[in-house]
């Protein structure tokens, strides 16, 4: 596999405990790109890590101050064991959390040869016995860096096992002017446990960032907790975006400008929103109902799919269809603003599987889902897949749109 490849170095940190798990996580990669993979960690964690390493794990001291009375790791650390430990050809430094693994060679190499200074991907929630649960949207997991994007790191405030590190490698990336992708996730398997990050400080980290990316927004405004929240889903929904896919085919440059560009833009609609309150400006659309489509709103199905208008509502059957997508929804929106999607369901087979603006979940029963979504594009596209067998099937009886900030 690696001959195919760029010339590249692969880079963990290994926490002091479980370490068993983690190499055979690892070991994932090794099976298939044959490298070693370096671990950066402080001296102190040297001595446990090499008792239980096999050769193919090279240990990369990387000293430090600790904070928040443990050894997190961070990003300006990480760095320096990085650039010291690399060949001196490496045109790609990867980069994984140490329990995800790999399925394929083509998954690897998916994310080493993305066109971008920056890759980076999720990853697909697994059960202990290897079921896949779903692809987890909430954070970033594998990064791939040129040289030239490495400098990202350079950052002394946030550190790997704390929260918005992984959010802010690719949001200062596109900030800085390089060019970004992020690649698929499901390919990247992870054993689901609890979260062990620390809450303590994830007001105060994402204060700072919300800072660096944007200082003038925010001369004057109030920054509540409610802010950072705001931020943090904001932050979520851009990354998770089609645009930051590459979904949209546009040229990388073109992309990392539109995305530097709405990300300004958010942030500005976080204070708008802060100041209108409950009150704000908030108009509600119907997209779907029993009456039909709103002007504009277009419904499709991917032969031989059919998403058509019934008595009870939007009925979709998949009759057969590959899976990925079996129909669609595509409504016009002001790009920029943030929309708050509703949508009822009268019924459901055994699962159906739900994509819009990045966010992925699947319902297994007739309900009302709602949820709130950044909008980059002029267009908001929805993708329902009934995943039970071949003649899945699903009705949607209303689907609302409520915008709660403007582009």
């Amino acid at each position: 596999m690696t001959d195919t490849l760029p010339p590249f170095d692969h880079f963990t940190s290994i926490a002091p405990v479980g370490i068993a798990a983690q190499v055979e996580k690892l070991a994932t990669w090794h099976a298939v790109h044959g490298r070693p993979v370096f671990t950066v960690n402080h001296p102190r964690e040297i001595d446990a890590l090499r008792a239980e390493i096999p050769p193919w794990v090279v240990p990369v001291e990387a000293p430090f101050t600790r904070a928040f009375g443990r050894d997190y790791l961070p990003l300006h650390a990480l760095m320096a064991g990085m650039l010291a430990a690399a060949r001196a050809d490496a045109s790609r430094y990867l980069f994984t959390n140490s329990d995800i693994m790999v399925r394929t060679a083509e998954d690897a190499a998916a994310i080493l040869t993305a066109p971008a200074d920056l890759a980076f991907a999720s990853r697909l929630d697994v059960k202990s016995d290897g079921t896949a649960l779903q692809p987890y949207t909430d954070g970033f997991d594998v990064f791939a860096f040129t040289p030239s994007a490495l400098g990202v790191l350079e950052r002394d405030d946030l550190a790997l096992g704390m929260p918005w590190w992984d959010y802010m490698v690719p949001l200062f990336a596109i900030v800085a002017g390089h060019t970004v992708r992020r690649v698929d996730g499901a390919a990247f398997p992870h054993v689901v446990h609890a979260q062990r990050w620390s809450k303590v400080a994830y007001q105060d980290i994402g204060l700072g960032c919300l800072k660096d990316i944007a200082p003038d927004l925010m001369e004057g405004a109030e920054v509540t907790g409610a802010t950072i929240t705001s931020f943090a889903r904001f932050t979520n929904d851009i990354l998770n975006s089609d645009a930051a896919g590459g979904g949209d085919g546009a040229d990388a440059a073109a992309v990392t400008g539109g995305l530097r560009e709405d990300i300004r833009r958010g942030i500005r609609n976080i204070f708008h929103a802060e100041a209108a309150g409950a009150g704000g400006y908030r108009p509600v659309r119907t997209l779907l109902s029993a009456e039909g489509a709103a002007a504009g709103v277009s419904v499709a199905a991917k032969s031989p799919a059919t998403f058509e208008r019934t008595a009870a509502g939007w009925r979709l059957s998949r009759n057969g269809a590959p899976y990925g997508g079996a129909g669609e929804i595509v409504a016009p929106v002001d790009r920029g603003g943030r929309y708050r999607v509703t949508m009822s369901f009268a019924a459901v087979g055994k699962r159906l599987n739900v994509k819009v603006a990045g966010e992925r979940f699947s319902l297994t029963g007739p309900q009302t889902v709602s949820w709130s979504v950044f909008a980059p594009h002029e267009r908001l596209t929805i993708a329902l897949d009934p995943a039970e067998d071949a003649r899945g099937t699903a009705t949607l009886t209303a689907l609302t749109l409520t915008r709660i900030t403007a582009g």
